[in-house]
This record gives C-alpha cells, sequence and structure tokens, in this order.
C-alpha cells in the first residue's frame, strides 16, 4: 500500500493487471479493526493502482462505512502522533 484516504487506496502491484473499471474486494485489516469493501480501479500506471470506494458516497456526500471509519481512524490517529512525536 503505497495511500489510503477514506474514499480509496493507491498500491503499488507488479502482479496485478487491472484494467480501469474493475472491481475488487478488499480487506483493509490494522490492530484490531478489520473491513472489507469493493474497491473500483480508476487509474493504472505503469505498477501503481489507484482504487475508489463507491460506498463511501451516497447522493454526492461523504458516508462511508463505519467499519471502514473504524480502521481509517486507527491509522491516522497512529500517523498523526509519529508526526507529534
Amino acid at each position: 500500500m503505497v495511500d489510503v484516504s477514506i474514499t480509496g487506496i493507491l498500491i503499488d502491484h507488479t502482479e496485478l493487471k487491472a484494467v480501469t473499471g474493475d472491481s475488487y474486494p478488499v480487506t483493509l485489516e490494522y490492530l484490531d479493526k478489520t473491513t472489507t469493501v469493493v474497491a473500483t480501479v480508476v487509474r493504472c500506471e505503469g505498477s501503481r493502482i489507484s482504487f475508489h470506494f463507491p460506498e463511501t458516497l451516497s447522493d454526492g456526500k461523504l458516508e462511508p462505512p463505519e467499519s471502514l471509519m473504524q480502521v481509517y481512524r486507527e491509522l491516522e490517529m497512529d500517523w498523526l502522533k509519529e508526526r507529534i512525536s
């Protein structure tokens, strides 16, 4: 994983031959939090693949699933702790 946000993920993967529009189930795990969401490929550049989590948006509003929010919050808190320390 290169980067993650509440609406998607960027990975660097040499074996996955993804095409824009493909969808995959993606499981995110961090500490004791786990969630599986559908991720749709939005861009492929070399070995880097950008995915969007469609279920994070509802009628144009950000409404991610609670399980995704829990994983993301834990990641964000640890990231912030590292930057502040």
